[in-house]
C-alpha cells in the first residue's frame, strides 16, 4: 500500500473511532459515514465542532422532527 492510501486509511480509522466513541447511542453506519465525509477533506474529525453542530439543529429543527426519525413501531401504539 502506498503512503498516501495508507494515511488516509489511517485517518479514516482514527475518525471513525473518535466518533463513535463520542455518539455511541448514533447508528454506526452513520458513524462510518461522518468518518468518510471528513477523510475525504482530509482531516480530522472535530467532535467539539461535531456536537455543537447537533445542538444547532436540535434547537432549530425541534425535537419533533428530529425524533420522527428515530421512533419505533412501538413509540407510535402510545
Amino acid at each position: 500500500m502506498t503512503d498516501p492510501v495508507r494515511e488516509r486509511c489511517e485517518l479514516l480509522v482514527e475518525n471513525r473511532s473518535n466518533i463513535h466513541k463520542s455518539f455511541l447511542l448514533e447508528k454506526e453506519l452513520m458513524s462510518v459515514a461522518s468518518a468518510l465525509i471528513f477523510t475525504s477533506k482530509g482531516e480530522k474529525a472535530d467532535i467539539d465542532k461535531l456536537k455543537e453542530a447537533r445542538k444547532i439543529l436540535n434547537r432549530s429543527a425541534g425535537p419533533t422532527v428530529i425524533g420522527a426519525f428515530t421512533k419505533t413501531s412501538d413509540d407510535s401504539k402510545k
